[in-house]
C-alpha cells in the first residue's frame, strides 16, 4: 500500500505546517526500503482517518534527513512519530512497531502533556 497524504522535507515546510495552528501536527518519519516502515504506514493512514481533527505529515527520511536529526529521529531508530503542538514537539516515538502503535492512544498521551513539559 502506498503512502499517502501530505509530505514534507524541511524545517521550512514544518514551519509552515505549525505555524497558526493550535491542531496536534502528528510528523511519521519513515524510509521506504525500510520493513518495519513498510508496515506500520497502514497504522499511520488509519489514525489520520480516525483523528480527522489533527494534522497528518509524512517525511521520507531520504529526503527529510537534516530535519529528522534536528527531532531526534535518525535512520537507527524508525519508523518514529513526532507530534507537535502549539507549535511545540511534545511526544516522540521512535522505533515503533505496527503493534505499538496500535497500542498507544498517542493523541490521548499528548493531551496529557503538561504545557511546560513542552520542547521549544
Amino acid at each position: 500500500m502506498e503512502l499517502t497524504g501530505t509530505f514534507i522535507s524541511s524545517l521550512g515546510e514544518l514551519k509552515e505546517a505549525l505555524k497558526n495552528t493550535d491542531k496536534l501536527v502528528i510528523v511519521y518519519f519513515y524510509t521506504e526500503w525500510s520493513p518495519p516502515c513498510r508496515k506500520i504506514r497502514f497504522e499511520f493512514m488509519q489514525a489520520e482517518q480516525r483523528y480527522p481533527e489533527n494534522i497528518y505529515l509524512a517525511a521520507n527520511m531520504d529526503s527529510a534527513k537534516s530535519m529528522a536529526r534536528k527531532l531526534g529521529v535518525t535512520l537507527d531508530n524508525i519508523p518514529a512519530i513526532v507530534v507537535f503542538k502549539n507549535g511545540k514537539q511534545i511526544y516522540t516515538a521512535t522505533s515503533i512497531t505496527a503493534a505499538e502503535f496500535n497500542k498507544t492512544d498517542y493523541v490521548e498521551e499528548v493531551e496529557a502533556v503538561p504545557p511546560d513539559s513542552a520542547k521549544p
